[in-house]
């Protein structure tokens, strides 16, 4: 028989010996979840075990998963008919250390000033503290005009201006005349010391300001704004600009862009002023983001539970296995409700799956949809086509699969113009899109959710006797069928628990599932994030198109999602590439571009499969530097897209998915 048992180790989980006595240990791995475990001590053995020790567990010698003795519950036990008196300690995984933490101001509680109102939000975004501007291309701001100056286009602007040395700031490619149309990105920080502060800034066209990542306001050029606050404890504070710049309608000239700014105490003296020390980054294409990796070591500073004991694999861009990690748009977090664990399950949700070492503190990051194997675990049931199987060769016991109805099969839409109807069937379930001034886009959002609600959400537990082979939460394994045992259904494994009887023979039950629930509830919420930053009052992500763009397309309100790009010069080749969506969203064209067609012999093809099925075929002819294909399909950060294309010696190739979404 297959053996179960436990350990004591150490506080740093690296070594331990097997806890004598100990019986009916027991214990849950759950996909991407904190997991929990238990055993029983007889009493007085059960004070050898004190809270907060680590427990880990072994099936036939091998450690499977950690846990903490979090509570104690003495008890009477009948074990072989005889009651005696024990202990039961229970816990959850390691991973509740990251759960009982709480989210501290950026980056630690010692260095960040304190201001009040109170910042209640903790944001990742660029706007935020926990974003680093050392790259992205972030540069040294480019002087435009001297506030005061006579005859520049500024010239007495902003009205009631306090500060006269502070400069009008902008891009490089601008002037006191004339700059590009567009938005540019501004940070600065600062020390400020307590006591009452203001914030005058003005900005041409428009510019919407943040402090620590809160946004205090909007303004233009004619008139100065100010934002009062009190700083309660002196330290580092951020300063963050969305500049922009509206088109030329009339005659060339007259339209520059700059920033103005001064942080002043109440005496008037001043901590800073709009200067080239300002960082900026010009015309960003798309917004740049706090990557995943970085966010979850951010949280981790200023965590006694967390820093300098936990490790996280990968890098703060790329996963375990050096995958970038995909894009999440502003993410928003409570300060001092929410712990690091919600930073990591609502990327679990979307992005990410995790796991975590049996030994030591190590959580292991993966692009979700890349992590887990084919078990090597083979099921054998008890009957088949070829009549009862041998009694010695069954190993899975009480199969319940679980196969319900969709909860609905129409939709009733709200979208920013009205309502609509959505889907042939008679039971609605409701869609707020009230963001969505695009009819067509709410349509396909809506059409993409009853796709993905439509498909089968089959899910089934069973046990499985004397197993060879055990595998682990998001591993798949070949079940026999809900309807036919003699017809396999392949899911991911999404829990497994393993238990040990009064002998300490083990008993092994396994749960799996489709993934369809996930994608279906994270569409759900994706659509319903129509303003991602939240209370914060910022700007919806799906609001901002790129300023400039490689490539355009009509029904893109989303935006442009590079699937495949080469650099200038070179030629797409012949290897397929593969990856996953950033986010949710409608795809409505599949664009393939170049920038040199003058050495092209024949036609450039690209070949798009999603999740193993071809959607799309884009062909761009000899002569050609842009070719467009349509397509109507939803997809999600889970789905897996591979492009598969036919060199006809274009340079600079890349290939884009035109998508209308929320995100």
């Amino acid at each position: 028989m297959v053996e179960v048992t436990v350990d004591l180790r150490n506080g740093a989980n690296t070594s331990g010996s097997e806890i004598t006595g100990a019986f009916r240990p027991s214990w849950q791995e759950q996909r991407n979840g904190l997991g929990t475990g238990s055993f029983f001590l007889p009493n007085p053995l059960a004070a050898t075990i004190s809270k907060g020790d680590v427990i880990l567990g072994r099936l036939n010698g091998t450690a499977r998963m950690a846990f903490i003795a979090e509570r104690s519950q003495p008890q009477l036990v009948s074990v072989s008919d005889e009651l005696m008196e024990a202990t039961k300690w229970s816990g959850r995984g390691l991973l509740s250390e990251w759960a009982d933490s709480r989210l501290h101001d950026t980056p630690t509680l010692s260095n960040m000033a304190r201001t009040v109102p109170v910042l209640d939000d903790r944001v990742m975004a660029w706007w935020g503290p926990d974003y680093d501007e050392t790259g992205d291309g972030w540069v040294d701001s480019t002087v435009i005009a001297v506030q005061g100056w006579e005859s520049t286009f500024y010239t007495g602007l902003p009205a009631e201006w306090s500060d006269p040395p502070a400069l009008w700031i902008g891009p490089s490619s601008g002037d006191d005349e004339n700059a590009p149309a567009g938005r540019c990105l501004f940070r600065r920080w600062t020390l400020i010391g307590e006591g009452p502060a203001a914030l005058d800034y003005a900005g041409d066209n428009t510019v919407v300001a943040y402090i620590n990542g809160r946004r205090v306001g909007e303004g233009g050029f004619r008139r100065k704004q100010r934002y009062e606050f009190e700083v309660t404890q002196s330290g580092w504070i951020l300063l963050a600009f969305e500049l922009t710049n509206a088109p030329d309608d009339g005659d060339p000239g007259g339209n520059p862009t700059a920033l103005l700014f001064s942080l002043q105490a109440a005496d008037g003296s001043v901590y800073c002023r709009s200067d080239s020390d300002t960082k900026i980054l010009e015309y960003p294409s798309v917004d740049p983001e706090v990557p995943l990796g970085r966010q979850i070591r951010q949280v981790m500073i200023g965590n006694p539970l967390l820093e300098g004991v936990w490790t996280v694999t990968g890098t703060e861009t790329t996963d375990d296995q050096g995958t970038t990690f995909p894009t999440t748009g502003p993410m928003t977090y409570r300060l001092g409700s929410d712990s690091p664990w919600d930073v990591v399950s609502q990327a679990c949700q979307r992005h990410i799956d995790i796991r975590v070492d049996v030994e030591g503190r190590t959580l292991r990051p993966f692009v979700k949809g890349t992590l887990g194997d084919a078990s090597g675990l083979t099921l054998v049931s008890g009957y088949s086509d070829a009549g009862i199987a041998d009694p010695d060769s069954v190993n899975i016991d009480d199969l319940q699969w679980d196969c319900p109805r969709a909860e609905f099969d129409a939709l009733i839409v709200r979208w920013a113009r009205g309502r609509f109807t959505r889907g042939s069937g008679s039971r609605f379930g409701t869609l707020d899109l009230g963001q969505i001034e695009d009819q067509a886009v709410a349509e396909s959002i809506a059409d993409g959710l009853l796709t993905v609600v439509a498909e089968q959400e089959n899910s089934a537990t069973f046990s499985v006797l004397n197993p060879s082979e055990v595998p682990l939460p998001h591993d798949t394994l070949a079940v026999p069928g809900p309807f036919d045992v003699n017809e396999s259904e392949t899911l991911p494994v999404t829990g497994v628990t393993i238990s040990g009887d009064d002998d300490g023979d083990a008993q092994v039950d396994i749960e799996v599932g489709s993934l369809v629930e996930d994608r279906r509830t994270l569409l759900e919420r994706a659509t319903r994030r129509s303003d991602v930053t939240g209370a914060l009052g910022g700007r919806a992500a799906a609001a901002a198109a790129p300023v400039t763009a490689p490539a355009t397309s009509s029904s893109a309100a989303g935006g442009l999602d590079v699937m495949v790009s080469t650099v200038a010069g070179q030629t797409v080749g012949t290897e397929a590439k593969s990856g996953h969506p950033p986010s949710v969203g409608a795809v409505t064209e599949f664009v393939l571009e170049a920038d040199d067609a003058s050495s092209a012999t024949g036609d450039t093809v690209a070949v798009i499969a999603v999740n193993g099925t071809t959607v799309a075929t884009v062909t761009l002819g000899a002569s050609d530097t842009r070719a467009v294909a349509s397509a109507g399909l939803v997809w999600t950060p889970s789905d897996t897209y591979t492009a598969t294309p036919t060199d006809g010696g274009h340079k600079g190739v890349t290939l884009y998915a035109a998508t209308s979404r929320v995100r």
